[in-house]
């Protein structure tokens, strides 16, 4: 039993090792693509008009916005895909209409200007939106951040967002799961932003090791377990808060205490 448990334990260390490396691949073609987007996205802006437009992030930005106003509005009146492709493609003519706009008001105006004066001229664009951004759908109420598994994209957002309030570390009751919540908690403590606390998903799906445990033997808050339910990740699919939807489901109230727990420090770190 003891060879067999050994033999055990060095596959799943092996499963362990390929699956890190994969995920590890699989964030670095992600962060690459982000990469390519902004360094193309500049590249044909300028290939093609000849403008340093400094302000087309920000109309990305616009079309998100006009996006998730639209599509909830369309799928509250039929939810279909139809609806929802024509709230993408709403938020994308709107977009469109705002660019032309600017195309005739500002950017026919400083084509044979210096490099310089245009890009003065479009990060005056850039404030605009933004402000406009601001009057309409208000400031952010909080900015959470959803990391893929792995340890690599915590310290890239550490160093985009020096403000971060706290991390909080999600596992599953798993002896896989476990193992990497362990490193990412390692990396976690070497950002600026301390560990929050450690969350149990899934709870009750199948038996493994305990979360509250290993908060424990981590060093770290252990908020609580979320019980495993299926129609937590149906509402999630269709972009509707659990919480709402079933309040008094034992996952809702999981969840619901977890965030208190959550508010409460937060708000006790800025007293």
């Amino acid at each position: 039993m003891t060879a067999k448990r050994i033999v055990a334990a060095k596959r799943d260390h092996h499963l362990l090792d390929l699956s890190f490396l994969l995920v590890q691949a699989l964030n670095g073609l992600a962060s690459a693509s982000s990469l390519f987007i902004i360094a193309a996205g500049l590249t044909i802006v300028f290939g093609v008009t000849r403008i340093v437009n400094f302000a087309h992030g920000s109309f990305y930005m616009l079309g998100a916005y006009f996006g998730v106003t639209l599509i909830p509005r369309l799928l509250d009146v039929s939810s279909s895909f139809p609806m929802f492709l024509a709230g993408v493609l709403a938020a994308a003519l709107g977009v469109g209409l705002i660019g032309v706009a600017m195309e005739l008001v500002l950017l026919r105006r400083i084509y044979k200007v210096p490099e310089l004066f245009q890009l003065l001229a479009t990060f005056g664009v850039v404030l605009a939106v933004q402000d406009l951004v601001l009057k309409i759908w208000g400031p952010l109420d909080i900015l959470l951040i959803d990391l893929p598994p792995g340890t690599d994209r915590l310290a890239t957002i550490a160093g985009l967002v020096p403000a971060l309030a706290g991390t909080v570390v999600v596992t599953i009751p798993s002896d896989v799961s476990h193992l990497v919540v362990r490193k990412s908690i390692t990396v976690a403590r070497r950002s600026p932003a301390p560990v929050l606390g450690l969350v149990e998903n899934m709870a009750g799906m199948f038996q493994g090791p305990d979360g509250e445990t290993l908060a424990r033997e981590a060093g770290v808050e252990f908020l609580g377990r979320v019980p495993f339910d299926p129609a937590l990740a149906t509402a999630a699919d269709r972009g509707e808060p659990y919480v709402a939807v079933a309040p008094a489901a034992p996952a809702a109230r999981a969840l619901t205490a977890i965030a208190a727990r959550l508010r409460d420090t937060l708000l006790a770190a800025r007293a």
